[in-house]
């Protein structure tokens, strides 16, 4: 009885293992696709507390100064530190995709690449952070790439996908 199971295991495994050795590998979910495209990363914008962006993670993009306007404030000008801010034209062009993280922690964003794929943006990059127990952080990620026919954005966070969102007219 033992030699029946013994074989009927090798035979199963045999077939398993030449199912999968002709089928394509799956597509890589957690990496950018598409071709590279330029952009441009502001860091002068801090989230209005009347956004309503609760702690946790929020992923958006914006086709319009007025929706952009709702969550971001320009930050005032500091003495001796440059600032720079989207143009006033910007939306004829750009899109703007952001991402925020609010909570007990500072985040640090370093946008690895930027790629477009038919209406796909895929924005790639990795975080840092610092742990601050005593106060609370709205730590944003914001730039621009060109319109295009984007229609969604996909997030790519330290190499997992974690977040989408659909372009607001």
């Amino acid at each position: 009885m033992g030699k029946r199971w013994t074989m009927a295991a090798v035979i199963l495994t045999s077939l398993a293992l030449s199912a999968t050795q002709g089928a394509p590998a799956p597509a890589d979910k957690n990496k950018a696709k598409g071709e590279k495209t330029d952009y441009k990363v502001y860091n002068s914008y801090f989230v209005s507390n009347k956004a309503g962006i609760k702690d946790g993670s929020t992923y958006k993009a914006f086709a319009d100064q007025t929706s952009f306007g709702t969550i971001f404030r320009p930050a005032p000008p500091l003495i001796g530190k440059k600032r720079e801010y989207l143009p006033k034209d910007v939306f004829d062009a750009k899109i703007v995709a952001t991402v925020i993280k609010q909570g007990n922690k500072m985040v640090e964003y370093k946008v690895e690449k930027a790629t477009v794929d038919k209406d796909t943006l895929y924005v790639q990059y990795t975080t840092t952070s610092k742990d601050t127990p005593t106060a609370t952080f709205a730590s944003s990620l914001i730039l621009t790439v060109d319109k295009g026919k984007i229609a969604t954005v996909i997030f790519l966070e330290d190499g997992k996908k974690v977040g989408t969102a659909k372009v607001e007219q």
